[in-house]
Formats: C-alpha cells, sequence, structure tokens
C-alpha cells in the first residue's frame, strides 16, 4: 500500500515544482504601414543560468504585428507549464520563408494606400532582457511591445525592390508592473504647415529631448489617433511604473531607424508619472 500511496505523492510534488506563464505580444505601429505580418516560430524563456526553456509553434504561427494597436495584443503562450524559478529574459525566433498555404497574396507588408511590399528578417531570434521569477504554483504574464516604426527598415535598395528590412526592436514587461499614459495634443501644434506630427516617449521625468542622437534616445513613438483641425490623441501602453517625459514634434518624417542623428525638432513637451494599473492622463502643450 505504501508504495501504491508513493507515486501520486511523486507526482503532485513534482507539479509543485512548476509555475505557469502566459506571453503576450502588442505593437507600437509604424508610418503608413496598415499590415505587416511576421511569422513566430517559438518563444523560448531564458533562466538565470543562461538555459533557455522552449515553447515551439507547429505550425509557426503568423501575426500581424501592425493590427496590435491601442493597448490590443495577441496571446503567444497561454498558462504555459515552466519550472518555478528566477528568469532574465525571452527569446523570440521566427520562420522567414513561412507562408500558410491558404495565403494567396504572400506579401506581408500592406501600405495605407494598399500597394504591398515583401519582408526580409534582419536576424531569425532576438532576446528581450526581463528579470523575473515565477514561484510554484505561481502564473506571471509578460507582454512584448514591438517598436514597429523603428523595427522596420527601407533605404533606397529597399524602396527601389519594392520591400522592407524587419530587425525588431522589443521591450518587455510584466503584466501587473504595466500603466499607461494617454494623452491629447492642442490643435496649434498639429496645424501647422508642414507637419507630420508624432509624440515620442523618454525615460524619466525632464528628460532632454532636443534630439534623437541624445545618449538617452526615446524609449517609444506613437503617431495620433483621431487626427483632426481639433488635434490629435495619442496611448502609450505597457509602461514600467516611473517617471516619463513626453514630447511632440512635426518632423515625425525626418525620423529614420538608419539614421544616427536625424534633425528632429520638439515643440512641446510635459513630464508625468506612471503608476502599475493605472492610466495617466496629458495633454500638450
Amino acid at each position: 500500500m505504501r508504495h501504491l500511496i508513493f507515486l501520486p505523492l511523486a507526482l503532485v510534488l513534482s507539479a509543485c515544482d512548476q509555475g505557469e506563464i502566459t506571453v503576450r505580444i502588442t505593437d507600437a505601429p509604424a508610418d503608413a504601414v496598415n499590415v505587416a505580418f511576421v511569422a513566430v516560430e517559438g518563444v523560448d524563456i531564458e533562466a538565470e543560468d543562461g538555459s533557455f526553456t522552449r515553447f515551439d509553434f507547429d505550425p509557426p504561427r503568423r501575426i500581424d504585428i501592425a493590427g496590435l494597436r491601442q493597448g490590443r495584443s495577441e496571446t503567444l503562450l497561454q498558462n504555459a507549464s515552466i519550472d518555478a524559478g528566477a528568469f532574465s529574459g525571452l527569446r523570440l525566433r521566427f520562420a522567414p520563408d513561412f507562408v500558410p498555404p491558404d495565403v494567396i497574396n504572400s506579401d506581408p507588408i500592406v501600405l495605407d494606400n494598399g500597394t504591398t511590399a515583401t519582408l526580409d528578417y534582419v536576424r531569425e531570434s532576438i532576446r528581450v532582457a526581463l528579470a523575473f521569477s515565477i514561484d510554484e504554483l505561481e502564473r506571471e504574464t509578460v507582454l512584448l511591445d514591438v517598436d514597429l516604426r523603428a523595427s522596420l527598415l527601407q533605404d533606397d535598395d529597399d524602396l527601389a525592390a519594392n520591400r522592407y528590412r524587419f530587425d525588431p526592436v522589443i521591450r518587455a514587461i510584466r503584466q501587473s508592473d504595466a500603466g499607461d499614459i494617454q494623452g491629447t495634443v492642442a490643435a496649434d501644434l498639429v496645424n501647422q504647415s508642414p507637419c507630420f506630427p508624432a509624440v515620442y516617449l523618454y525615460q524619466g521625468r525632464n528628460a532632454e529631448t532636443t534630439t534623437l542622437a541624445d545618449r538617452e534616445p526615446p524609449l517609444n513613438s506613437r503617431q495620433l489617433d483621431n487626427l483632426s483641425i481639433t488635434g490629435g490623441s495619442f496611448r502609450f501602453s505597457n509602461l514600467a511604473a516611473g517617471g516619463y517625459t513626453v514630447a511632440f514634434t512635426c518632423d515625425a518624417d525626418a525620423d529614420d531607424p538608419e539614421d544616427d542623428a536625424p534633425e528632429v525638432n520638439f515643440l512641446a513637451s510635459r513630464s508625468l508619472d506612471v503608476d502599475a494599473g493605472r492610466s495617466s492622463q496629458v495633454t500638450l502643450p
């Protein structure tokens, strides 16, 4: 009888050494890009000792990154079992050649004007740093925020070949630590001519915002939503608690991810604090 009792107890004890992890992906949208499909082959969770727990997708997941805006996200892993412990990051693996058999038009990029383009992957995987821990029987949710404006590259050769290059810029945050910023931009700022409006987010209050080439570059950027003669709105989601500076420019068209010193002048900025689980409001100017 002791053997009959021991086996189920061992299984229970083994299960108690594990927790669960959920991973979701979201996006900061890119200029003029309406659709941007990327194929994700798997997600790996990195332990403190540098080892990875792999989660493979068969077939790969084809995700429209451009559609994940305004706080929307798509789940990559849902309550996946993982050994409890301390972790240092996550790794996304891509499948550059994957096209689902039911997809007729394989071009993954669709611009706002309806034209399409191909996509070349600069790298087939990317590691994103994030220190967190999962205790026994605990659940953790991690958000991966892709900055699509900084991730889609296009030089003159790419333009001639009708393609973009995808070099992902991603940050990670625990969902329980996340807050957001919702803001508006006044009409007198956006009604200048010419104006290609965008709002940039810097880490820290009263951050230096003279150019994009400073030693402390912006954390993220957003195009304006609901843009009209009365102004516009914006939202930065999935931010760690702390101080931030938001800054508005009409020179967003000069922001080239491959230019080390783009000429971008900021016309207004505000500092504010973000708290976990809350939305902070700000108005520019």
